[in-house]
């Protein structure tokens, strides 16, 4: 099994659920006989999670991209044989505007 290393990713804190998830990871309670001893375990913690969040996230984006420019593309085609209907034209624009997004926070990953 591949060891994880953990790496913030700027790209995260655009992310909704990442702060959420901060906050609730910090406010469990500690067993510490010490405030710094306590600061030490929460940290250890919030690296834990966010070492496999990530790893997770970064899988979850690829697959998303792939989905996405394959309807891309079949929209696309479409469109070379026949006019598309509103709908399409939205889906096609929103798909668009995503993979944007995603692009943007790879690069933000590359940075």
């Amino acid at each position: 099994m591949k060891k994880i290393s953990f790496k913030f990713e700027i790209s995260w804190l655009k992310d909704h659920d990442f702060k959420p998830l901060v906050a609730q990871i910090w406010n469990k309670h500690s067993h510490a006989s010490s405030a710094l001893e306590r600061i030490q375990k929460k940290l250890k913690l919030v690296k834990q999670y966010f070492k496999g969040w990530g790893f997770n996230r970064q899988g979850e984006q690829r697959k998303k991209k792939k989905e996405m420019q394959e309807e891309l593309l079949a929209l696309e085609q479409l469109e070379e044989e026949t006019p598309l209907i509103q709908d399409q034209m939205l889906r096609k624009s929103w798909l668009i505007f995503e993979l944007l997004k995603i692009s943007e926070e790879e690069e933000l990953y590359w940075k």
